[in-house]
């Protein structure tokens, strides 16, 4: 009989450009597929032309069919995953801290569900895909054991490279890619970048990705814009298309990530395919991410990350030098090695029996 492996996620939305994790899903799923399973997509509510269906048509089989719970947030479905009788896999995409959504209520219930789901699961979740080291020290926390390391997916192949455009000849141009929510500290980016632009007043700053999730924070955002006289340098993009996404990239020169929490954070790894040298705050996953490549910055100094960022830029051996590090951590990352995990993984939870006990502690 054939087996399946699906996937379960609250929402799904895949014409997001930044939706790294809805890219790591497509790409599980089409790496499922190629290796024989049947799997398909479930979600709460789902578009229309995404793939993927409404998690009540999920037809249960066999205890030897797998699930996939793509985690994040908590929803009803973790009611319905609980309930299933299939062999479970958590596959951990990290729970933003409450503390960075006060403004945002919905938000703030989600992620407070999310934790509180996260503790219901442990028991019940025969497995767990933790994205990076970061993210299995929560699962660890939470009290998961079994916990596998498997990056997130990125398909490089779907990048086309782009030469940069003139306006990157005349102008140093900085970039941070990541939805407009209060972790990902936009406003550290733009005062670091208003000291960057008085050492080069020829300098832009891209600020791409979903301006709709926080209102009221993008609208804390473009005031100190406003305040600090950066209108005509600053540019929040919103929610692009991915052709828009890449041109962004081959048009910047450095990316500049002063984020306090991430779970993976793909967008570096955006960068250093592009060849752009990196500048990050040392939180969450980003240091495992990064490992020896990149800069990682302890404090917020915006007056000497902007002073390093002029010396990047315009020492050309030390720019040489840390691209070089970057392309070989990327190495690290290739969809190849990614998908040889996931097929590993999935084999041996398929021929170890359906004891949830040989797998919790």
């Amino acid at each position: 009989m054939e087996i399946r492996v699906d996937q379960f996620i609250s929402s799904f939305y895949p014409k997001f450009a930044e939706g790294a994790v809805f890219n790591d899903i497509l790409e599980t799923q089409k790496t499922l597929r190629n290796a024989g399973y049947i799997s398909d997509i479930f979600t709460i509510d789902p578009e229309k032309d995404s793939g993927a269906r409404f998690y009540s048509k999920y037809n249960y089989r066999s205890k030897n069919d797998i699930v996939i719970y793509q985690y994040g947030e908590g929803s009803i479905l973790t009611d319905f995953i609980i309930k299933l009788k299939a062999k479970k896999i958590l596959r951990y995409h990290s729970v933003t801290p409450p503390k960075f959504l006060k403004e945002t209520p919905k938000s703030l219930l989600d992620t407070i569900g999310g934790n509180k789901d996260a503790k219901f699961l442990i028991s019940e979740m025969n497995s767990s895909f933790a994205t990076s080291e970061y993210t299995k020290t929560e699962l660890e926390n939470f009290g998961f054991k079994n916990i596998q390391i498997l990056p997130v997916f990125i398909d490089f192949n779907k990048y086309k490279k782009t030469s940069k455009a003139a306006v990157s000849k005349t102008t140093k141009n900085l970039i941070f890619v990541g939805r407009l929510v209060p972790n990902k500290k936009h406003e550290d980016i733009i005062k670091t970048f208003y000291y960057y632009h008085k050492i080069n007043p020829k300098s832009n700053l891209f600020l791409v990705g979903e301006c709709k999730s926080c209102p009221r924070y993008v609208n804390f955002l473009k005031k100190l814009i406003k305040e600090l006289d950066l209108n005509k340098n600053v540019c929040l993009t919103g929610q692009i298309t991915f052709e828009e996404l890449v041109n962004f990239y081959g048009v910047s020169d450095i990316f500049i990530c002063m984020s306090e929490h991430e779970g993976f954070c793909v967008p570096l790894l955006e960068a250093m395919y592009f060849t752009l040298p990196i500048i990050a705050y040392n939180s969450t996953a980003i240091p495992y991410t990064l490992g020896n490549a990149g800069v990682l910055v302890n404090k917020k100094n915006y007056a000497e990350i902007a002073e390093l960022i002029d010396i990047i830029l315009t020492d050309k051996k030390l720019y040489s030098q840390i691209v070089e590090k970057q392309n070989d951590r990327l190495k690290e990352f290739s969809l190849e090695n990614t998908k040889n995990k996931l097929i590993k993984y999935i084999e041996e939870l398929k021929n170890s029996g359906n004891s949830i006990e040989t797998y919790i502690e």
